[in-house]
């Protein structure tokens, strides 16, 4: 069982962002995101983030930040490169 933005999981559940994007919570206690076409304005040196707030054992919280680049100079609709912070 874990959470993710104020809800409990059991199972695999995706999130969505507080900017975009979504938040893969697997049953195996791994996560994955998708960008899910939502940062595809961005062009040049752009960057956004959105967050996703987690549940740890034992009840404490923690924040995740994903920053999203641009994937490309050219402004070409790409969906961008991420990093997790």
């Amino acid at each position: 069982m874990f959470s993710a933005n104020g809800q409990i999981f059991t199972d695999l559940v995706i999130v969505d962002g507080s900017n975009g994007g979504q938040m893969r919570f697997n049953s195996d206690v791994t996560v994955d995101f998708s960008a899910d076409g939502d940062f595809a304005y961005l062009t040049g040196l752009d960057t956004a983030s959105t967050t996703f707030t987690c549940g740890i054992e034992g009840g404490a919280e923690a924040k995740v930040t994903v920053e999203v680049f641009a994937a490309d100079e050219g402004g070409a609709g790409m969906d961008g490169d991420f990093l997790l912070t």
